[in-house]
């Protein structure tokens, strides 16, 4: 089976399937599902939740374009950023935040102690 781009987002990242589980509100067998279909056939809802995540366009994971983003980052004001989002994306992406930022220190607090 061919792996698609929400599969090579994910590899970059260097995040388990499980942690995008979680992060995305659905198991890690239906990350495995999605990233095993060459177009996934998953709902508008998820689907903007990953393009969100990853920070690219619905187009572009759905490979109807080759342009990973609408707009670029680089351009704007980081405390812009924010501004075009939703007071549910920012809470959103907060938590995702803050998960991210829990595991890295799990991840480090383990290879220190030796655990």
């Amino acid at each position: 089976m061919g792996k698609n781009r929400i599969y090579s987002l994910r590899r970059q990242k260097k995040i388990p399937q499980a942690l995008l589980g979680d992060l995305l509100g659905v198991s890690q067998q239906t990350v495995s599902k999605i990233e095993s279909q060459p177009i996934p056939d998953i709902s508008s809802e998820l689907l903007c939740r990953i393009a969100d995540y990853f920070g690219v366009t619905a187009d572009y994971l759905m490979e109807r374009s080759e342009q990973s983003c609408d707009f670029n980052f680089a351009d704007m004001d980081p405390r812009e950023i924010g501004d075009c989002l939703t007071p549910d994306d920012k809470k959103m992406w907060l938590e995702m935040g803050i998960r991210l930022a829990g595991n890295e220190f799990m991840a480090k607090h383990k290879k220190k102690s030796g655990k």
